[in-house]
């Protein structure tokens, strides 16, 4: 986990009991009651320490549950094929992940907070490409989270030549009936 909270439970083969959450060893600051214990934000390692009730008598010990926060992990590195970036109208390019950590899963948006995933991978072919676009790579962790920033990758499209605006490769002229110029 990173800087959530986190929900904890206790359960018992005894009936009716209780259950007493605290945040300190010497059980002196009691933060809940109850079996299911949903704990505020936590954004460093946390042991709380429950103990069971039922009537007067109390758990001789408590039991100990830690809450580890995992550290993010680090926002990918991307390169891109062509190297220069730049593709020409309708051609494609390929994204890749530089040195992709070991059981973490490579995340591809179109834009650099929220939305949904293009794509999922350590590498990623776009589609044809009309114009100049930006995608989005963030990492995963294996225990689920995800980089705080992912890195933008944008591949520039050279519009200077369009296939589909390529009508005229063929032209031809008249003068009074008579071929003028005719060109192919």
């Amino acid at each position: 986990m990173r800087g959530g909270s986190a929900t904890l439970t206790a359960s018992s083969t005894t009936a009716g009991v209780e259950f007493r959450w605290y945040s300190d060893a010497g059980l002196t600051n009691l933060v809940f009651t109850g079996a299911v214990f949903n704990t505020p934000t936590i954004t460093a390692n946390t042991t709380y320490y429950v103990v069971a009730a039922s009537g007067q008598c109390v758990s001789t010990t408590a039991r100990t549950v830690n809450v580890l926060v995992e550290a993010g992990p680090a926002a990918p590195i991307v390169t891109i094929n062509p190297a220069t970036g730049t593709v020409e109208y309708g051609q494609t390019a390929t994204l890749s992940i530089s040195a992709p950590q070991a059981g973490a899963t490579y995340n591809w948006y179109l834009q650099p907070t929220g939305g949904s995933p293009v794509h999922t991978g350590t590498s990623f072919t776009t589609p044809q490409l009309t114009n100049t676009t930006a995608y989005y790579a963030e990492t995963v962790s294996a225990g689920g989270c995800a980089s705080s920033t992912r890195t933008a990758a944008t591949v520039n499209v050279n519009r200077d030549f369009n296939p589909g605006c390529d009508f005229a490769n063929q032209a031809s002229s008249t003068i009074n009936g008579v071929p003028a110029l005719r060109g192919e």
